[in-house]
């Protein structure tokens, strides 16, 4: 599985939006800036679930969101409906984006293994796994 294509479906991604809400409002409680009129990034957004909140909890000026799975940032943008919100297929931040006062990326550690360069998942293991016993 690439980086690139770890979106499965929208039915999935809303699930999995779901099962993470709880996260997104441990986030909210430690932020300790005030995030009203604010610019905020949002690194590896998926389906653009954490904006939305920030928009409509945090009254956040604008936010835009950048995600290497075409099909999340489709929804992202279709679930945007009015907000000040933009999206991007990117694997990094979008030329020009910048001037952010908060940036956040978040449940995204995961997709490591995807990255150019990283060792295969079967080679990599805890340091637990390194242990040998005498």
């Amino acid at each position: 599985m690439s980086i690139q294509s770890y979106w499965q479906s929208a039915d999935e991604d809303a699930e999995m939006q779901d099962e993470h809400g709880f996260i997104w409002e441990a986030m909210l409680e430690t932020i300790d800036i005030d995030l009203a009129g604010r610019h905020v990034l949002d690194a590896g957004c998926n389906r653009g679930g954490f904006l939305r909140l920030l928009a409509a909890r945090s009254g956040i000026a604008a936010g835009y969101g950048y995600d290497p799975a075409a099909g999340a940032i489709a929804d992202a943008r279709r679930l945007a409906g009015e907000l000040p919100l933009t999206f991007e297929v990117a694997d990094t931040v979008p030329a020009g984006w910048e001037g952010f006062e908060a940036a956040f990326s978040h449940e995204v550690l995961y997709l490591i293994h995807d990255l150019p360069g990283t060792p295969p998942r079967s080679t990599m293991r805890s340091p637990r796994a390194r242990r040998t016993t005498r």
